[in-house]
């Protein structure tokens, strides 16, 4: 995948691009613009996964700067059973926000994705660049 991804759904859109990691690893950056649900999300990322590569362990940035986001946890679980169809058995995913509700979820989102097998690390950033150091540390 070299150019950007595009999806829409309900009232949101997601956009998807690749960034290399100085060690040669790629991340994924999500970046979600509207009102979306969890549900919402996987619907977009259903879409997306046939046109992307997910290695078993993903690395993966979530944009909701420009977001506002419903969390729910049916729409985890919708999320974390599409990854593991696609074989991911680890996620390393940042989220890009400067709001609290990000952090206040990050409980619920670590438990469902726990609970259908995929290991999962967390970390909030102030900005892309900064989820994408975050994300090159992750081994």
């Amino acid at each position: 995948m070299t150019e950007a991804l595009i999806e829409h759904h309900a009232a949101c859109t997601v956009v998807v691009r690749q960034h290399p990691l100085p060690d040669g690893r790629t991340a994924l950056a999500f970046a979600i613009h509207g009102e979306f649900s969890s549900g919402d999300f996987a619907v977009c990322l259903e879409r997306f996964l046939p046109r992307i590569v997910l290695p078993g362990h993903s690395l993966v940035v979530m944009d909701l700067r420009e977001a506002i986001r419903s969390t729910d946890a049916h729409g985890l679980f919708q999320q974390a059973e599409l990854l593991t169809r696609a074989r991911v058995w680890r996620l390393s995913v940042s989220y890009v926000s400067t709001s609290e509700t990000a952090e206040a979820v990050m409980p619920l989102v670590r438990d469902v994705f726990e609970q259908v097998n995929v290991a999962i690390d967390t970390h909030i950033a102030p900005t892309l660049e900064d989820a994408l150091v975050w994300l090159a540390t992750q081994t």
